[in-house]
C-alpha cells in the first residue's frame, strides 16, 4: 500500500510539475490556466447533451493485393511478424470520410496505400496501420500520412492522446496531433470480397513527424531528424557515434537511429 501511494504522489507530482501547479502557488496557478483546462462543476442538466471530444471517421476501400509481393489484406494482418519488414507491403486504397462519397473516380483509382506500421506491436492480435496519401490527394487535417495506433496493451485508449495534449502545455516543446478515429475498411482482396464497410474500432492518430511535420509547427523544415528503429534505453556508445569519430559507421548507427533532415548524428549521438 505505501507503495502504491507513493507511485500515486509521485505521478501527481509530476503532472502538477508539467502544469505549474507548485504547492506555494497552487491558487494563483489554477487562476492562471485557461478555463478549458480546469475541472469545474458541470452546471448542465442530465438532459441536455454533453460536448466531447470529435471523433474522425475514416473508410478505406482496399483495392487490391501489394503489387510488388502479392500479398492480399488479410495476409498482412495475419501474418505481420513473419512478412520482412524490408518488404513492408503497400496495398492500393481508395481513402473516404464518408461511407456515402464513393470513390469519385468511379474506377476503382487509388488514392492512398496502407501497411502495418509498428515493430513490436506487429505481434499484437489488434493490428495498428499507416495511410500515406497519393500526391495530390486532398490532405486529411492538413497531413498526408495518417497513423491509427490501436494501442492493443492500453485498455483505456487515452494514454497516448493524454500524453501529447499535456506536453503541448508546456511553452516552446512543439508536441503532437493526436486524434481519435472511427476506423472502418472494406477489404476487395478477400477471397470473398466485401460489399460493406466493416469498422475496425477505435484508433489513435499520431501526426507523422517528418519534413512536413517541421514546416506545421514553423521549424526549420530541413532540420535534424532522427527515428529510433528499436527504442531502448541504452547509450550504445560504439555504434552512436560522432561523424567525425574515426569509428563512426553510418550503416550501424542506423541500426539503432534512422537519420533524416541533414543527416548529421553529430546531435544524435551527443544527446543519446
Amino acid at each position: 500500500m505505501k507503495v502504491k501511494i507513493t507511485l500515486l504522489i509521485v505521478t501527481f507530482g509530476m503532472i502538477a510539475g508539467i502544469l505549474g501547479l507548485h504547492s506555494n502557488t497552487i491558487e494563483q496557478s489554477v487562476k492562471d490556466i485557461p478555463l478549458i483546462h480546469q475541472l469545474v462543476q458541470s452546471t448542465a442538466s442530465p438532459d441536455e447533451p454533453i460536448d466531447s471530444p470529435p471523433l474522425e471517421h475514416i473508410y478505406v476501400t482496399v483495392l487490391s493485393n501489394d503489387p510488388e509481393y502479392g500479398y492480399n489484406f488479410r495476409e498482412i494482418q495475419v501474418q505481420p511478424q513473419v512478412i520482412s519488414k524490408q518488404e513492408d507491403p503497400l496495398l492500393p486504397v481508395y481513402m473516404q470520410t464518408s461511407p456515402e462519397l464513393g470513390d469519385e473516380s468511379g474506377e476503382g483509382i487509388p488514392n492512398a496505400t496502407i501497411e502495418i506500421r509498428g515493430n513490436s506491436a506487429r505481434r499484437a492480435e489488434l493490428q495498428s496501420f499507416k495511410i500515406r496519401l497519393n500526391d495530390g490527394t486532398e490532405l486529411w487535417g492538413n497531413q498526408d500520412v495518417i497513423n491509427l495506433n490501436k494501442h492493443p496493451y492500453d485498455k483505456t485508449h487515452v494514454r497516448n492522446k493524454l500524453s501529447y495534449d499535456l506536453i503541448e502545455l508546456i511553452s516552446d516543446l512543439p508536441s503532437l496531433d493526436t486524434r481519435f478515429v472511427r476506423f472502418y475498411i472494406k477489404d476487395l482482396t478477400a477471397s470473398t470480397p466485401s460489399d460493406e464497410f466493416i469498422d475496425y474500432g477505435l484508433f489513435t492518430h499520431v501526426e507523422q513527424v517528418n519534413k512536413a511535420y517541421m514546416e506545421r509547427h514553423f521549424l526549420d523544415s530541413d532540420g535534424y531528424l532522427y527515428k529510433a528503429i528499436n527504442f531502448e534505453f541504452y547509450r550504445y556508445p560504439d555504434i552512436l557515434r560522432d561523424r567525425n569519430d574515426p569509428l563512426y559507421d553510418k550503416e550501424k548507427f542506423e541500426t539503432l537511429l534512422e537519420i533524416g533532415g541533414r543527416g548529421v548524428p553529430r546531435e544524435a549521438a551527443n544527446a543519446a
